[in-house]
C-alpha cells in the first residue's frame, strides 16, 4: 500500500481473510509477531470506524443547519456507508 491508498471494506476485509489463514509459528518470537500484527490490524480496524463515525456525525450536524427535513438528513448520511 501507499500513504494516498484508500482504506476500503473490501482491502480490510482481504487482509482479515489473510490472517484467518491457519499458520504455525515456528518459534515464540514468530508467534508474537504474529499476535501484535493482529492486535495493530484490531486496532486499525477500531480507528478506521472510529473515523467513519466522526465524518457521519459532521456530515449530519451540517446537514441539520440546513433548511432539509431531518429524515431525509438521516437518509444522506446512511448512504455514506
Amino acid at each position: 500500500m501507499h500513504p494516498t491508498d484508500k482504506i476500503t471494506d473490501e482491502l480490510l476485509e482481504k487482509v482479515k481473510k489473510i490472517q484467518d489463514e491457519p499458520y504455525e509459528a515456528c518459534n515464540s518470537a514468530e508467534l508474537a509477531s504474529i499476535w501484535r500484527s493482529k492486535r495493530q490490524f484490531s486496532e486499525i480496524q477500531s480507528a478506521v470506524h472510529q473515523f467513519r463515525e466522526d465524518a457521519k456525525r459532521r456530515l449530519l450536524t451540517d446537514l441539520n443547519k440546513t433548511k432539509l427535513n431531518p429524515d431525509v438528513n438521516g437518509i444522506i448520511v446512511s448512504l455514506c456507508g
